[in-house]
């Protein structure tokens, strides 16, 4: 009786072992695997994050600001060594979905809030782009048949 005893211990441990045997090589093969998945996403970049404040200086006292939102970016002439604030731009802001070095978006100017400004652009829609070698977002400013391309730096 005691030997059959330890012969069903015995049996029962051994198919316990093989079944956490088992059990651990699929923990291992489910840690191997997403192991993987988390060094292939900290391979892939995320997408650049644009929202804040962006400026571009010139030496002359007027500079352009930017204030980038959720789904808007408005960008101000600074004038009169900051004293004076005229609306430039005020459109749409489309975010980037997913990670690139280049990145354009075609912004449409909010008429409401733009077209009583006396400085504010009358274009309908304005092409800006991201360069992540730059670290700057760029567009262009006509002024007087004068055209600029201006590059926005973030500021802290």
């Amino acid at each position: 009786m005691k030997k059959k005893l330890i012969a069903l211990v015995l049996i029962g441990s051994m198919a316990l072992s093989f079944t956490a045997c088992g059990n651990s090589s699929d923990s291992s093969k489910e840690a191997n695997e997403s192991s993987k998945k988390t060094e292939a996403s900290a391979e892939t970049p995320n997408p650049v994050v644009l929202t804040g404040k962006w400026e571009y200086k010139d030496d002359d006292g007027t500079w352009m600001q930017a204030d980038i939102t959720e789904d808007t970016i408005t960008i101000n002439w600074i004038m009169d060594e900051g004293n004076t604030t005229a609306v430039y731009w005020v459109g749409t802001y489309t975010a980037p979905t997913e990670y690139s070095e280049e990145y354009t978006w075609t912004s449409i100017r909010d008429k409401e809030a733009t077209d009583s400004a006396l400085l504010a652009s009358l274009d309908d829609t304005k092409e800006f782009s991201y360069s992540d070698s730059s670290k700057q977002i760029t567009y262009q400013v006509t002024v007087s048949g004068i055209t600029k391309t201006i590059a926005l730096s973030e500021t802290d």
